[in-house]
């Protein structure tokens, strides 16, 4: 009877120790019983990710490609990115892959050549990419006008900051000097730091408000001789 019992344990190890079936991994499973566009894109994209590990490179050369050969060639668009330097398109590229991934699919399923294939798709993935670059270079247009507005919002916020106060105070500097503000009364020039700020900001808002024109162009001359300084 011990005997017999010896046997059946020893069987039932090595049933538990026999070798098993690997199963296979759930994203092999999922693109096998989907074999569809976004299957084969999935794997595209896992290559590309794995080449990126020593070409970084790689998706910024397919994105200028992309660009000289799907927009038009007379467009801004076209022109600004193929004028970036290398750096700079870099930069808009890893933005880019991010904001793609973001909504759900990666950047490079744009340059695959599978995607052509459905053509509704590749159409809209067309026009968010498109709609992101345009974006980026609606925004570096106004670069200058988006510094200068926060600049003078942080002196409108904040005229007591250090910085700020000093971008205040050469601003009305430069508008007295070309005779659109007037000169600070001489009992100011004793007065709390606090009452000279409130008078320099009334000045800047009454030239905004007479003549927008040269206001613009003065808060532009103003940062740029402040960032030569900086």
């Amino acid at each position: 009877m011990i005997i017999f019992l010896l046997v059946i344990l020893v069987l039932l190890i090595l049933f538990a120790l026999r070798p098993r079936k690997r199963k296979p991994p759930l994203v092999d499973m999922v693109e096998t019983v989907t074999p569809d566009v976004f299957g084969r894109l999935r794997g595209s994209w896992r290559s590309w990710r794995g080449a990126m590990t020593t070409q970084p490179s790689s998706a910024t050369q397919q994105l200028q490609t992309w660009a000289a050969q799907n927009l038009a060639e007379a467009s801004p668009l076209r022109e600004w990115l193929l004028a970036l330097t290398w750096d700079e398109m870099l930069s808009v590229s890893a933005r880019l892959n991010t904001f793609c991934s973001d909504l759900g699919f990666e950047l490079d399923w744009l340059f695959d050549p599978v995607l052509q294939d459905n053509l509704e798709l590749s159409s809209v993935m067309t026009e968010i990419v498109t709609a992101y670059c345009t974006a980026v270079w609606r925004a570096v247009l106004v670069r200058d006008d988006i510094h200068a507005y926060k600049s003078l919002l942080a002196f409108e916020k904040q005229p007591e900051d250090r910085k700020n106060r000093e971008f205040g105070q050469h601003l009305y500097a430069q508008m007295v000097a070309i005779g659109f503000a007037p000169v600070m009364p001489p009992e100011l020039a004793l007065a709390a730091a606090e009452e000279r700020d409130t008078y320099v900001l009334a000045a800047i808002h009454q030239v905004a408000q007479q003549d927008p024109v040269v206001f613009k162009q003065t808060l532009r001359e103003v940062i740029r001789e402040l960032d030569k300084m900086a």
